[in-house]
């Protein structure tokens, strides 16, 4: 969790940094977004959970991270870029932000029943 809180932050930050028409074209459309969320929210807490230092912990986030960006063929720039997009266009943030606590709901949910019948 302080992973995404300190994105946000540096994003926050940089936000005045508006990207160009060129750049626009190349923002991570807003369900890949939602995707990407996910898995980097859970990875954050499956690291959390680790017995690591904070260093380890770092290490393995940035090593999974990049896995991540690649699985939904994007890098880390125009993660970043997109990033900053959509805390400049905060009607679209916020739909992002709605539909990641649908989908974290929906894992939390199958987890726990599948908990349940193990």
């Amino acid at each position: 969790m302080k992973y995404i809180i300190g994105t946000i932050l540096c994003a926050f930050f940089f936000q005045k940094c508006i990207p160009n028409k060129e750049d626009e074209e190349q923002i991570i459309p807003e369900e890949k977004m939602v995707s990407i969320f996910v898995e980097i929210y859970i990875l954050e807490t499956l690291i959390d959970e680790m017995k690591l230092t904070e260093e380890q912990q770092k290490q393995v986030y940035q090593e999974k991270e990049l896995k991540i960006l690649k699985k939904y063929k994007t890098d880390t720039k125009i993660y970043n870029r997109s990033y900053k997009y959509y805390l400049e266009h905060q009607d679209k943030l916020k739909n992002i932000y709605t539909h990641l606590l649908d989908s974290l709901n929906l894992y939390r949910n199958a987890s726990s029943k599948r908990s349940i019948l193990e």
